[in-house]
């Protein structure tokens, strides 16, 4: 008997906890239906779905097309003959801008295959490069083409940092053949990056640069960049005449050759030195050239250029030297917290424009900064940082997108909130409204408030969508 009523308690049990699981998935079911019926019926809150749907896809798509746009603006050349405003009329100093072709074209392959990212070969030598100030200025001033870079960096390789010397030895290589875009010694280029945007895409643009190459050219290339031109000879059918030469040092005082036919140079070796002079030890820095050295004079110490000597006459027309008043130098530890605020500032300018090798990638932006005073408070501001240049075209859409976008994805968030209270509001029954909640009234003023702000911000959007319709179409009809 005990059994039969605790199985008749179990199929009770079981037979509440069915109609549970029923009542429970119609439920779900239910919601659903009215789910789908509120998403695709024509209601009010079906149309608020859609347009927040609608307002979101349109601020994802100009999301991502913002990057093409980015960089079809940044590889428009800044010179006039392609519709640019000019290198000088730049919101940004671009140093390769007046170049030729090819040593703009080596430098842009340079730094898109091996700088462009951290993870390239490249990268740290063409930041320290693109911040070297000594660096900048030899481009700027004495470099028309990579091998003139080079030579100009021979001339004063201690103004320079490596990284410039790295990153502009491996542009002259690219521009000497390592790369088959700019040079090739079958005469036929590729054009994998598509660099050449004023010629035919088969063409050697740096055709030109190896065979213009001196001797002592050469000799400071060498001295920069390692004895890499060896590899060229020949290239093609081309022999460069300092190809296969040899520097050795001579035995006797006239010049000889090799069977090839190479010249050799005569090294000169300086006399003794005079008797009361000090010539350099071994290991003491003094070059060797040949089987030689060259003994060179020592110059006679100075004094720091911080310490200024005064004469002093003293009796029967003796001299002595003494050392002018102590000075208080910048570079001295700083003064305590107390004195330090009591110094004065520094004097700092305006930040120049961003200085680059070409538009959209990082450069180097200047300051004047100056202490008018004995000493000024520390630490000293800087004078120099790193910034991006901008894109040389007269066109700020890409601003204008962003600006857009931001406002579509608001659109979208208010259009979504208004048809969650609007679905809501049809599960609503009446017995629940004889005592409304704050949540409840929070959504009521939700419903009665937020529509008109999604119809304002349509009315905003319009103008920029125009704008830029305008900005991408009428250019292009003027100019037909």
């Amino acid at each position: 008997r005990g059994c039969s009523v605790m199985a008749g308690r179990k199929g009770a049990d079981a037979a509440r906890g069915g109609a549970g699981a029923a009542a429970y998935g119609a439920a779900v079911l239910a919601g659903l239906r009215s789910f789908v019926g509120a998403v695709f019926s024509l209601s009010v809150h079906s149309y608020f779905l859609w347009s927040s749907l609608l307002f979101a896809g349109c601020g994802i798509a100009l999301m991502v097309t913002k990057p093409g746009v980015q960089s079809f603006l940044c590889h428009k050349p800044a010179h006039d003959t392609f519709g640019g405003p000019g290198c000088l009329n730049c919101r940004a100093e671009l140093l390769m801008c007046p170049k030729d072709l090819c040593y703009r074209s080596a430098v842009n392959i340079t730094w898109e295959t091996r700088a462009a990212d951290p993870t390239g070969s490249l990268y740290q030598s063409f930041m320290e490069a693109a911040t070297d100030l000594p660096c900048n200025d030899l481009v700027n001033k004495h470099a028309s083409d990579p091998v003139a870079m080079i030579v100009a960096i021979d001339g004063d390789s201690a103004a320079v940092t490596s990284g410039c010397k790295s990153f502009h030895c491996a542009v002259l290589k690219n521009a000497l053949g390592d790369n088959t875009d700019l040079d090739s010694d079958t005469g036929v280029c590729t054009d994998v990056y598509g660099a050449k945007t004023e010629v035919e895409p088969s063409t050697c643009v740096c055709a030109s640069l190896l065979p213009s190459i001196t001797s002592a050219q050469k000799t400071a290339i060498d001295d920069v960049c390692g004895s890499f031109l060896q590899e060229k000879c020949p290239w093609g059918s081309f022999w460069p005449a300092w190809c296969g030469a040899t520097t050795v040092a001579p035995s006797t005082a006239t010049p000889n050759t090799t069977a090839g036919g190479a010249s050799m140079r005569l090294l000169l070796v300086a006399a003794a030195p005079p008797q009361n002079t000090t010539t350099a030890p071994p290991c003491s820095g003094v070059d060797g050239l040949g089987g030689g050295a060259v003994d060179r004079l020592l110059t006679p110490p100075r004094h720091p250029a911080w310490a200024e000597v005064a004469a002093v006459t003293g009796g029967a027309g003796n001299t002595t030297s003494k050392p002018a008043t102590d000075r208080r130098l910048q570079n001295a530890p700083a003064p305590p917290v107390e004195l330090n605020q009591q110094l004065e500032d520094w004097t700092v300018g305006e930040w120049s424009k961003c200085t680059c090798y070409q538009q959209c990638i990082p450069g180097v932006m200047t300051r004047l900064v100056q202490c008018l005073a004995a000493q000024c408070k520390t630490p000293e501001p800087a004078s120099k940082q790193r910034c991006v240049c901008p894109h040389c075209a007269e066109c700020s859409v890409v601003r204008r997108m962003s600006l857009l976008s931001f406002l579509f994805f608001g659109q979208a968030g208010l259009a979504f909130i208004v048809f969650l209270c609007y679905l809501h509001a049809t599960t609503v029954k009446e017995e629940s409204l004889i005592k409304i909640s704050i949540l409840r009234k929070l959504m009521g003023a939700s419903c009665k408030n937020l529509p008109p702000l999604v119809r304002l911000s349509i009315l905003a959007s319009v103008p920029f969508t125009f704008l830029i319709v305008v900005q991408t179409y009428v250019p292009k009809i003027v100019s037909l």
